[in-house]
C-alpha cells in the first residue's frame, strides 16, 4: 500500500513499512504535490522525502518535479495530470519529463469521466503505462478498488520505484459486484414492456423443412 499524504506530518509511522509479511501489506509513505496543470505523487526514501517535498513545492513544471525526484533516488508519478485538487479539468497540461518513463495514474475514483478520458488519451500519446489508484478523490470505501500491479516485490520501496521508473506497472480494477449479488438483482419484468421475449416458432408438421427441425 502507498499511503499518500498532503503534508509530511500526515505520513504513516516509519515502522509501518517494516510490518510486511505473509498476512500484512507493506505501507510506503508518499507525498502529494501540485502545481499549474499537474498533480504528482512523490515516492522516495523516508529520510529524503520531506526535503524533496519542500524542494519541488515551488516548481511550476511536472517534468521538473520528476527530474528533482530522480536526482535523490526517488520517483514522481503524475496523478490525473489534467485534474486539480478540486477535480477541475485543466486545458493546458504541464509536460512530463521525457527521460522519465514512469506511467500515469489515470484510473482514480471520483474523477470526472471527461478528465479521465483525456488522461488516458495523453498517456497513450506519451507512450506511458496507465496506472490505477484510489485517490486523490476517493474515500475509504473505495480503497483498493483501482490498483497498480507491478512485476516484482512491491514491499521493497527501492524495487518498486525502480520498476515504476522503468515504465512497468499496469492499472487493474479490484472487486466489482460479487457474482451472488449480481444473481440476486431483479431482472427485467416478465411479460410486457422491454422484458418480453418472443419465442421463435419452428415449422409445423407438414411445413417445409421436414419434421426433424
Amino acid at each position: 500500500m502507498v499511503w499518500v499524504a498532503e503534508s509530511p506530518g500526515a505520513l504513516p509511522p516509519a515502522s509501518a513499512a517494516e510490518q510486511s509479511g505473509p498476512e500484512r501489506a507493506a505501507v510506503h509513505g508518499a507525498l502529494a504535490v501540485g502545481g499549474p496543470g499537474y498533480r504528482m505523487l512523490l515516492l522516495a526514501p523516508r529520510a529524503r522525502l520531506t526535503g524533496l517535498h519542500a524542494e519541488v513545492a515551488a516548481l511550476e513544471s511536472a517534468g521538473a518535479v520528476q527530474a528533482a525526484a530522480r536526482r535523490v533516488g526517488g520517483l514522481a508519478l503524475a496523478v490525473s495530470p489534467r485534474q486539480g485538487e478540486d477535480g477541475a479539468v485543466h486545458r493546458e497540461v504541464s509536460p512530463l519529463d521525457e527521460e522519465d518513463r514512469a506511467g500515469v495514474v489515470v484510473q482514480v475514483w471520483e474523477s470526472t469521466h471527461f478528465g479521465r478520458d483525456l488522461d488516458i488519451e495523453d498517456a497513450g500519446a506519451w507512450g506511458r503505462r496507465i496506472l490505477g489508484a484510489t485517490g486523490p478523490f476517493g474515500d475509504l470505501e473505495k480503497l483498493g478498488r483501482y490498483a497498480t500491479w507491478v512485476p516484482g516485490d512491491a514491499s521493497d520501496l527501492d524495487e518498486l520505484t525502480t520498476l515504476l521508473a522503468a515504465g512497468a506497472g499496469v492499472a487493474i480494477e479490484i472487486g466489482g459486484r460479487p457474482r451472488e449479488a449480481r444473481a440476486a438483482e431483479p431482472g427485467p419484468p416478465r411479460g410486457g414492456g422491454g422484458g418480453r421475449r418472443r419465442r421463435r416458432r419452428g415449422p409445423r408438421r407438414g411445413e417445409g423443412g421436414g419434421e426433424g427441425q
